[in-house]
C-alpha cells in the first residue's frame, strides 16, 4: 500500500493494519478492580466485587474489567493511525472473553493490534484486538470497533454485511435494569478513560451531544454485571464472553433496561435500551451453565 494517508478530513494511517505492536507490560492492584466494579454499579448487594477484606467473602473481579485492561490501562488501541480528532471517535461494539479468572491484583503481558480498517463513507471503521497472559498463559481477549467520523470515502472496503441473528419471538425470559447516577460517568472516568466526552459540557457540545454521555465500556460493564448476576448468581467464573454492538448513547442518570433469552447451554441473546431507545444491540452473553 503506497498512500498511506487519505486526502479527506480525518487522514489516518493505513499501515497500522495488521503491524505487530510490542507487548506491553499491563499492571493493576485492587484499587483498580474495586474501582472498576463501583463504577459499573456494584455495592453492598456484591460484596465479593465491591470490597477486598468482608469476612467470609473472597474477592471477585467482573470479567468485562478486561475491557478496561486493554483499552485505559495500556497505550490507546488507536494509537498509530495519526492525528485523530477525539471528538469525532466513538465506540461501536465491543467484546470481552475471559479465558482464565481475573485475579484482584495482576500483571499481564498484552499484545494490541488494528486488524482491519472499513471505509463506510462518511466514517472509517477501526477494529482493535488485545490479549493479555500472564507467565505465557492466556487470561483474556477482547475486540473492539471505532467509528472515526470523517475518515472514510478513500475507497477502501467496506467490509462483508454480516448476517442479524433474529431473537427469539416471544417475551425475553429475563428483564432487569440499573439506574446510573448523574455522575456514573465521572466515576467511570477514573478506571482510565478520561475522555472528555463523558466530563466536558462543551467537549460534548463539539461532539454534537447536548450534554456529556455515559463510556460506552461503562454501559458494556453493567450490562455484563446485571446478565452475570441473573445467570451465573454473579460467579465470575462461570463467565465465559460478553458481546455487543454500542448502539446509542446513555445519558448518565438515565434507567439502563436488560432483555435476555435464554438459547441453549449457556447461551443467551440481550438488548439493552433506555426506555424505547436502543443503546445496546446484537448482545451475546456465554457462561458455564451449573453441573
Amino acid at each position: 500500500m503506497s498512500d498511506t494517508r487519505c486526502a479527506i478530513k480525518t487522514a489516518l494511517n493505513l499501515d497500522v493494519v495488521g503491524t505487530p505492536r510490542s507487548s506491553e507490560r499491563i499492571t493493576w492492584n485492587d484499587r483498580d478492580s474495586l474501582l472498576y466494579a463501583l463504577a459499573i454499579g456494584a455495592g453492598h448487594e456484591q460484596l465479593s466485587y465491591s470490597t477486598e477484606n468482608s469476612i467470609g467473602v473472597g474477592h471477585q473481579v467482573y470479567p468485562t474489567f478486561a475491557s478496561a485492561l486493554s483499552s485505559n490501562l495500556g497505550e490507546s488501541p488507536l494509537a498509530g493511525l495519526g492525528d485523530v480528532d477525539l471528538s469525532t471517535v466513538v465506540q461501536a461494539e465491543q467484546s470481552v472473553v475471559q479465558l482464565q479468572v481475573i485475579p484482584a491484583t495482576g500483571s499481564v503481558d498484552q499484545m494490541t493490534s488494528v486488524v482491519e480498517i472499513l471505509d463506510k463513507g462518511t466514517f472509517a471503521l477501526v477494529v482493535t484486538e488485545a490479549s493479555g497472559a500472564i507467565a505465557g498463559e492466556p487470561l483474556y481477549a477482547t475486540r473492539a470497533s471505532w467509528a472515526v467520523r470523517g475518515a472514510g470515502g478513500w475507497g477502501g472496503s467496506r467490509g462483508e454485511k454480516a448476517d442479524r441473528p433474529q431473537l427469539p419471538a416471544r417475551p425475553p425470559d429475563v428483564r432487569c435494569s440499573f439506574q446510573t447516577t448523574p455522575d456514573q460517568a465521572l466515576l467511570y472516568r477514573l478506571t482510565g478513560d478520561r475522555h472528555p466526552l463523558h466530563s466536558d459540557p462543551t467537549f460534548a457540545r463539539h461532539a454534537g451531544f447536548d450534554q456529556p454521555i455515559l463510556h460506552g465500556q461503562c454501559t458494556f460493564g453493567i450490562v455484563g454485571r446485571l446478565l452475570s448476576e441473573e445467570f451465573c448468581g454473579g460467579r465470575s467464573a462461570q463467565f465465559k464472553e460478553l458481546v455487543a454492538q454500542l448502539r446509542g448513547p446513555v445519558v448518565p442518570g438515565e434507567r439502563i433496561t436488560v432483555d435476555a433469552w435464554s438459547i441453549e447451554g449457556g447461551n443467551v441473546r440481550f438488548t439493552a435500551s433506555v426506555g424505547d431507545r436502543l443503546v445496546l444491540d446484537q448482545g451475546r452473553f456465554v457462561f458455564e451453565p451449573d453441573a
